[in-house]
């Protein structure tokens, strides 16, 4: 049986929960407007590359939304689960921040099938924006872990033979 208890402390808990989310949305709707503007854009042409025709770029839509949507939802579940560590999320949000990058280029650029405003050109630059964001929090989360693992370094020890309840004396009254 599904813990709806556990899914809505796992949402709340973390800002990155909310990213993911978004960028499975995003990613839906990235692929969805594009798989719609497949026949319109495609039509009964041959395919050429990936920077010369329409139809290529439409493809490469279709490809990073299925891929965004799948890696989103298996991060929200191992979530959930607790099966997936920060790194691992940092490694996923770092993948797709490379998906979304040459998908914002590439899709919304000169030419390509959301160059025009609408469904596939926002949800691209939101997926774009969700993942900046998340790969952002995973790798702050990840340097905080490290700065705790490591202790703090640059603090002065305090001998034990002193009372901590002693009034402090200035340097120049020594």
């Amino acid at each position: 049986m599904i813990d709806v208890a556990a899914i809505r402390s796992s949402v709340t808990s973390t800002p990155r929960m909310v990213y993911w989310l978004g960028l499975t949305a995003a990613s839906i709707v990235v692929f969805a407007s594009a798989a719609d503007e497949h026949g319109t854009v495609c039509g009964d042409q041959n395919l050429g590359t990936l920077y010369s025709h329409p139809c290529a770029k439409n493809n490469y839509a279709i490809s990073f939304g299925v891929i965004g949507c799948f890696f989103s939802i298996l991060a929200i579940v191992g979530s959930v689960m607790g099966r997936v560590t920060v790194q691992m999320e940092a490694l996923i949000s770092a993948m797709l921040f490379t998906f979304y990058c040459m998908g914002v280029a590439v899709v919304t650029g000169v030419g390509g099938p959301g160059s025009l405003v609408g469904n596939l050109y926002f949800s691209t630059w939101a997926g774009f924006i969700f993942t900046i964001c998340l790969t952002a929090s995973s790798v702050k989360e990840i340097a905080y872990q490290e700065a705790d693992a490591g202790g703090v370094e640059d603090e002065e020890e305090i001998p034990e033979d002193t009372d901590p309840e002693a009034p402090i004396e200035a340097e120049d009254d020594i």
